[in-house]
């Protein structure tokens, strides 16, 4: 009875062992301008609004090995570079989903893609002009997760919402990060068939009642 009680009490373990908490770092990043100028080796990422043109952000992640689990949570977190340039003392940045690839080369259409479709996330700083970019993190929405693991790169762009009429507006001025940021995400790896295909797994809440219930019974046993 003890063994029996001791393996699906590994087995509950082995079961939660395959969630994580999974970090990747960008592994390009940089900013398209609204004339659609990039500059590949431009690991700036400045976010805003310079001399009347709209400067977005791209970060491109390797999720090649997240891909056949699945996502319950996650976020970016932005490294602390660069300064902020404001009149206001108060910015706000938005994330987007980005169908294209960006950092392949001038484009107006990914310039468009960074600031367009599912928004993400977004988040508002109050700071003075001239200050150095905190590190901070943007939680994703749900919709993200499907998206995370869709194929092996995952591209996000970051747009200023807040923009005005400044000459210089907008977050990470003067920044050469790289990586800029980090996408962190509560995975769970695909749980692998058993030998014979046929018997289902049970669910680790149902596993647990069981436990219990054999407990119950060798200590009826006993006494």
């Amino acid at each position: 009875m003890k063994k029996l009680i001791t393996g699906i009490i590994l087995s509950v373990v082995c079961w939660s062992s395959n969630a994580a908490l999974i970090t990747l770092n960008s592994t390009d990043n940089g900013w398209y301008k609204s004339d659609g100028i990039h500059t590949t080796t431009n690991t700036n990422t400045f976010t805003g609004l310079f001399s009347g043109s709209e400067y977005r952000s791209f970060y491109n992640f390797d999720v090649s090995s997240l891909v056949g689990g699945t996502i319950t949570a996650a976020s970016i977190r932005f490294f602390s570079t660069g300064r902020i340039e404001t009149d206001t003392g108060f910015e706000q940045i938005g994330i987007f989903n980005v169908t294209t690839l960006p950092g392949t080369g001038n484009s107006v259409a990914i310039f468009n893609d960074l600031g367009t479709g599912n928004t993400y996330g977004s988040r508002g700083l109050t700071l003075a002009s001239g200050s150095t970019m905190p590190d901070f993190t943007v939680t994703l929405t749900a919709n993200s997760f499907a998206d995370i693991l869709n194929d092996n790169t995952f591209s996000l762009g970051a747009a200023l919402l807040t923009i005005s009429s400044e000459r210089v507006q907008g977050f990470w001025a003067g920044s050469l990060a790289s990586p800029a940021a980090q996408l962190i995400v509560d995975w769970t790896a695909a749980q692998q068939p058993n030998d014979n295909n046929s018997d289902e797994i049970p669910e680790p809440a149902t596993l647990g009642l069981f436990v219990l219930a054999l407990l119950s019974m060798s200590r009826f046993r006993r006494g």
